[in-house]
């Protein structure tokens, strides 16, 4: 009971007498892991904090605070992302994240959830078109991709499109090279 008291008056250990030199040394191991732990915990957090506005996402887990320095480390390099994780867990505000602090701010994001595309106009939202290309056509469209020329595309739910519409958005964006950042979004 006295354990347990001391415990919830907030000591992180006890030990129980007798106390034998291998309970001290195992209870000093246990705590400079602990503290190591901690001061990792606050260092990841002051360079998450470095590089994002720390309103901009809530978290309070290391795993999340990791992803987030991975994120800011992307943010500097013209690759392709790849954001995974189930629908709902902020896939876009990491992107929007990654685009904010990234060399491209200052140029269009654009988010597409492909998703929500009708499979007939899949291509034309993402490639654009010529006036009379189709029924409905009335005036040249930009198209998505190049909308975003120069700044940052976000593909929200890309493994919900359509595998030739996929195909042929993987040759566009190889084309691309640095013109377009883009990030794609997928449920895992």
């Amino acid at each position: 009971e006295d354990a347990r008291d001391v415990m919830k008056n907030g000591a992180d250990d006890y030990l129980l007498k007798p106390t034998r030199p291998a309970d001290i040394e195992h209870l000093l191991v246990r705590t400079a892991e602990r503290l190591s732990g901690e001061r990792e915990e606050r260092q990841l957090q002051q360079q998450v904090a470095e590089h994002f506005d720390p309103g901009f996402i809530v978290y309070q887990s290391r795993r999340m605070a990791e992803m987030l320095n991975l994120a800011a480390r992307s943010a500097q390099s013209a690759a392709t992302i790849l954001i995974r994780g189930e629908s709902g867990t902020g896939k876009e505000l990491v992107a929007q994240l990654i685009h904010e602090t990234s060399g491209r701010s200052d140029r269009p994001f654009i988010t597409v959830n492909v998703a929500a595309l009708p499979e007939t106009l899949v291509e034309s939202e993402l490639f654009g078109h010529r006036k009379g290309a189709f029924s409905g056509a009335t005036e040249d469209r930009l198209g998505l991709i190049r909308s975003a020329h120069g700044g940052t595309l976000f593909l929200d739910e890309i493994g919900d499109l359509p595998a030739p519409s996929q195909a042929a958005l993987l040759r566009v964006l190889a084309s691309c090279d640095d013109d377009l950042r883009v990030g794609i979004g997928c449920s895992s």
